[in-house]
């Protein structure tokens, strides 16, 4: 309850804007057998809670060999001991009965690191290992032998069913167990100081030796030194303070680098600006869905930045740090860090403009050429001729590793390719030259570079083993960089001056000629409201995705405000569980006296 000021709110949003609700989630399943959610008790190259498979559980065999000891010793109260033995062995088929693990996720299907939640265990089992501890002096010796035994011998026999990835680290975990069994008769029976020092020694090596074992594998791939992330933090908050100075309006500005292989990932949070690019596990999926149908990225929970011309415009990406050109935008600075550079897009658009109506949204398809062309013609009424489709003129394959298109460009200018049916972990190359890796979150629209019309251009996807498709959708087109000055331009003259855009308000004015709708770029959720010339009115959501105000003719100052649903509930949560743990914490002490 304590937690409820920052829990409810949160948990009220992933409700209401997170992954949706699937009845599928009730289907009797398993995700992976039930011995098998043992397997992470002993050193396994697991990395955090990623593995489908195997929930991470690894807490080190002192605290598994006492949680063992408390099961199978007699002396600890029998009550507590089928307590123990319920969570210990019901929270193992709670990891692997699919319907009873979407509890912790709301009763939503998750899209990755399934086992977030699985630090409960292992709290609860240093609860465990912590009363065995304090009743460890009336337990006999056979008891000790007994549970290193099982450890030992449970080790085994998973190696054998399905081999350790490193045995060597299994059979120092089975061997760390056995030796813990060994410290503790010592240290109860010994009556010599120096040998229980040693016991304790020898526990401690144990214990420091897994823990550093196991954080090598979780971060074997983090090879960048701490000196060289504070340089890059310091340079790109200064870099960025520099350009806010200089342009003091309000923007969104991106990058398709970052400290992390993500491409930008949630740097914005971290360095304090607005860009299109985020990683959250709480994000708003609507939003993910609108920028996946417009060619940034293919997954809900992570939008990775790749320079996108025309939705960049739309959505006010008016500043791009790269080490590559940005096609269609100017370079203003270079040198920065490590050879990256500045880039102004001279179409980016201000972050609230008049638009056509927009109540109800566009059908948009799976050619994300198509889908931008028709967003523009919804927003404008302009938008026909957009881009021009590629002609496919050959496609080959091997049925395997690899598949070949031959295009024909259709027209002179800037030339995009994108995979409507996704080409994760596929390797790209464009006429025989490598060009780009996509990895399992990346799958953008991609500027192939300029050509002139008729000419031709090869594209060749290389596939990991198992990511072969028969169809991966391949879309191309040539960008008439005309057709969205005209778009752009129009969008322009109807702009709105956006005064302030931070802390959950946003301040706008606006004069209309008539009755009209603006267009914010900031996503809706519940938690907004709206204010027209200090009235309460009403907004709607454009696109499913954007915050929508019909202003009247003459001079309209808009106001938004931004409230997160529950907190007061969430307030009071905290409070009452506060107070609640006062009082107890004050009898208690009371009774003492």
């Amino acid at each position: 309850m304590a937690s409820g000021i920052l829990f409810i709110p949160q948990a009220i949003h992933m409700l209401e804007d997170g992954e949706g609700f699937d009845l599928s989630i009730f289907k009797p399943a398993f995700g992976f057998s039930y011995l098998e959610g043992f397997r992470d008790f002993f050193l396994e190259p697991d990395v955090l809670t990623w593995n489908e498979y195997i929930p991470p559980v690894y807490i080190g065999s002192f605290v598994l060999f006492l949680t063992v000891l408390f099961l199978v010793a007699k002396g600890p109260s029998a009550f507590r001991k089928k307590l123990a033995a319920a969570y210990f062995f019901g929270f193992i088929l709670i990891f692997a009965f699919r319907p009873l693990n979407y509890i912790f996720t709301a009763f939503r299907i998750p899209t990755s690191h399934t086992y977030r939640y699985a630090f409960i265990y292992g709290l609860f089992m240093i609860a465990i290992a912590g009363m065995c501890a304090s009743e460890i002096r009336y337990i006999r010796q056979k008891y000790l032998i007994f549970a290193a035994l099982i450890i030992a011998g449970t080790g085994m026999i998973f190696d054998m069913i399905r081999p350790y990835g490193n045995q060597n680290r299994l059979y120092f975990s089975c061997f760390a167990a056995l030796i813990t069994g060994i410290c503790l008769i010592i240290i109860k029976k010994s009556p010599r100081r120096s040998a229980a020092l040693f016991s304790v020694c020898l526990l401690l090596f144990c214990t420091t030796y897994e823990f550093s074992s196991k954080m090598q594998m979780i971060f074997s791939d983090h090879t960048e030194n701490v000196q060289w992330y504070r340089s890059y933090t310091a340079t790109m908050k200064e870099e960025l303070a520099d350009l806010m100075d200089s342009d003091q309006s309000l923007y969104r500005v991106d990058k398709n680098f970052s400290r992390t292989p993500m491409r930008g990932a949630n740097e914005s949070l971290a360095l304090g600006y607005s860009s299109v690019s985020n990683y959250t596990s709480t994000n708003n999926v609507k939003e993910a869905v609108f920028l996946r149908k417009m060619g940034y990225t293919n997954d809900t929970t992570l939008v990775p930045y790749t320079a996108n011309l025309v939705m960049d415009s739309l959505l006010g990406v008016k500043y791009i740090y790269s080490r590559e050109p940005i096609t269609g935008c100017e370079q203003i600075r270079q040198d920065i860090l490590d050879g990256i550079r500045l880039y102004r897009n001279p179409y980016a658009l201000p972050l609230g403009y008049a638009v056509n109506n927009l109540e109800t949204a566009a059908d948009y398809g799976t050619n994300v050429f198509e889908n931008q062309a028709l967003l523009c013609k919804h927003l404008s009424g302009q938008g026909d001729g957009l881009y021009t489709n590629a002609e496919i003129q050959s496609q080959d394959t091997d049925g395997n590793s690899w598949t070949s298109w031959e295009l024909k460009v259709p027209a002179d200018g800037a030339f995009y390719c994108y995979f409507s049916n996704e080409a994760n972990n596929t390797n790209i190359e464009v006429n025989g030259q490598y060009f780009k890796t996509n990895p399992w979150y990346e799958n953008p629209i991609l500027y192939l570079g300029e050509y002139k019309s008729g000419d031709t251009v090869t594209i060749r996807l290389l596939n990991d083993e198992g990511n072969y498709k028969d169809d991966y959708g391949l879309c191309a087109a040539t960008l008439n960089t005309q057709v969205l000055r005209n778009v752009t331009d129009l969008l322009r003259s109807r702009s709105c001056t956006i005064q302030k855009m931070e802390k959950g308000e946003v301040l706008a004015e606006y004069d209309a000629a008539d009755e009209e709708t603006l267009l914010l770029t900031v996503p809706d959720e519940n938690g907004w409201d709206l204010y027209i010339n200090g009235k309460k009115s009403t907004k709607y959501q454009a696109e499913n995705t954007f915050i929508a105000v019909p202003v009247s003719k003459g001079h309209n100052t808009i106001q938004l405000r931004y409230h997160a649903p529950g907190l007061r509930a969430g307030i009071f949560s905290s409070v009452l569980a506060l107070g609640l743990f006062s009082f107890l914490s004050l009898s208690r002490n009371k009774k003492k006296h």
